[in-house]
């Protein structure tokens, strides 16, 4: 860029392409440094200075490098936009500056100077709008935009002058920086803000375009297609642009995979009430639901065989201790020793028969419910010994058992979240976590399954053992194309390679 007649000094600034934003900055901030390194020695030493340098031109250089080398310092381009208004502005001493974009024939207000904000009235802003749409249109053929109409009633209205730069990509006019003054700048002040324009503004105006969300940018193009092309181009790119999307949104794995499985409450600890020795049910106190007590009676034997043994055993006990005391004392201590060991034989028997009459009663060993075991139709029925009658499950204590399929069982680990819903209570949801894993599979509803205990946080009051429900625990990050299909993938898998 020359700066300078031939006969004045000249200084040179380029940039070189690349991609990277740190670089560019990098070049920027060294060549605002020299400039800034030039001015203060020119300061220092003005005499020892060549007389062809102008002082107010190397300002002039050094307002202009930081006017190009601000936007470049950020990433953001609101921040970069806010930061190249500013510092025209200032360096300046202009009342305000501006950006517009321009979408079509369209002129939008990007961004203004913290110096002279445009006050909170449309009209103002629908003015300046309207100049910088004609000057979009009509400007690069006119230089001198002020013989515009529209330009000079604005400039009327506000008392100012309005200096109009424009930048471009190729044929296209991207948009368009406005300054307004209290005077018009002088030919080379325009040539510095031209300059300045040129190179700031399709930068900011791409950065604005790179960093808009993905749909914008989409639909953007799609209104480009419209303006371009026909109605069939138009409705393939809005189809295609559909199924990008949808692609995209069913393969990035952004939802949490649950793993779903059925589930029953059993207790924590429960006791299994079973038949002493072979009899028959005399009578029946409960049912399967009953909350019992400690030591409540649940059902009771028949005791009349029991009662009749009992006396046998008596009279033949009795029998045995008259003989023994009829003994003179003549007969031998073997014939003693028989007698007696017939005496204890049968005061063993007898204590037998007693101790099953004894258990003739069977109590709950707890506080409970009774969970399974309905004999009130048994009455008379024949039992064996060791045959199960009840079991009563403790109260209060319970944890959720989860048949988890095999092709979801990586899936779980321990102290997972998940949530449950109950049979009985469907609209309710509850919060659980995994506590225990079985590495051993079984069957249920004929499927192989793995067992998985859970608890529940905070179990309802109504909350009873066998009660069923469904549990959903969440697993690992997954893709709703995963999701969808990966039981039909790992099926197919395994099916192609059992036949090749």
């Amino acid at each position: 860029m020359h700066l300078a007649g031939a006969d004045k000094a000249h200084i040179f600034c380029c940039l070189l392409p690349t991609t990277l934003i740190d670089e560019v900055q990098l070049v920027i901030r060294t060549v605002l440094w020299g400039s800034a390194w030039l001015f203060a020695e020119k300061q220092k030493s003005p005499e020892a200075q060549p007389e062809t340098v102008d002082p107010g031109q190397l300002q002039q250089v050094h307002a202009f490098i930081k006017e190009v080398a601000g936007p470049y310092s950020y990433n953001e381009w609101k921040k970069s936009a806010q930061e190249f208004v500013n510092q025209l502005a200032t360096n300046h001493k202009s009342i305000r500056a501006s950006l517009f974009f321009l979408s079509g024939s369209a002129a939008h207000l990007v961004t203004i100077s913290d110096v002279g904000k445009i006050d909170n009235t449309l009209d103002v802003q629908d003015a300046l709008s309207s100049v910088v749409e004609e000057y979009a249109e009509f400007g690069a053929g006119r230089p001198n935009a002020a013989n515009s109409p529209l330009h000079r009633q604005y400039e009327a209205d506000q008392k100012t002058s309005l200096a109009l730069f424009m930048f471009t990509a190729g044929d296209e006019v991207l948009g368009i920086v406005c300054l307004e003054s209290e005077q018009p700048p002088d030919e080379r002040t325009r040539g510095f803000l031209q300059a300045a324009t040129e190179i700031v503004g399709p930068f900011l105006y791409f950065q604005n375009a790179y960093q808009q969300p993905f749909w914008r940018l989409m639909w953007r193009r799609l209104k480009g297609t419209a303006a371009g092309q026909g109605k069939r181009s138009v409705l393939s790119s809005v189809v295609i642009f559909l199924l990008v999307g949808f692609a995209i949104f069913v393969t990035i794995p952004f939802r949490t995979y649950k793993v779903t499985a059925p589930l029953v409450v059993e207790p924590e600890s429960k006791a299994v009430i079973t038949s002493p020795y072979p009899g028959y049910i005399s009578e029946v106190f409960i049912k399967p639901g009953d909350r019992v007590a400690a030591e409540e009676l649940l059902v009771a034997l028949d005791d009349r065989e029991l009662n009749i043994e009992r006396s046998e055993k008596q009279a033949a006990l009795m029998k045995l201790l008259r003989e023994q005391r009829t003994l003179s004392a003549q007969e031998s201590p073997a014939e003693r020793s028989i007698i007696q060991s017939q005496i204890d034989q049968a005061s063993a028997e007898l204590a037998l028969v007693e101790d099953k009459l004894e258990r003739t009663e069977l109590r709950s060993p707890m506080d409970g419910v009774v969970v399974s075991g309905d004999l009130s139709q048994s009455i008379g029925a024949p039992i064996e010994r060791g045959e199960e009658l009840y079991q009563v499950a403790e109260l209060g204590q319970y944890k959720l058992v989860l048949y988890v399929p095999e092709t979801d069982f990586d899936e779980l680990a321990l102290d997972r979240p998940g949530k449950a819903i109950f049979s009985a209570y469907p609209a309710q949801e509850y919060d659980v976590s995994i506590q225990r894993i079985t590495p051993a599979s079984e069957e249920y509803e004929n499927e192989n399954v793995f067992r998985v205990e859970a608890a529940l946080e905070s179990p309802p009051e109504w909350l009873l053992p066998g009660m069923e429900g469904v549990s959903r625990i969440e697993a690992s990050k997954r893709s709703l194309l995963w999701i969808w299909f990966h039981g039909v993938v790992d099926t197919l898998r395994i099916y192609l390679w059992k036949w090749f």
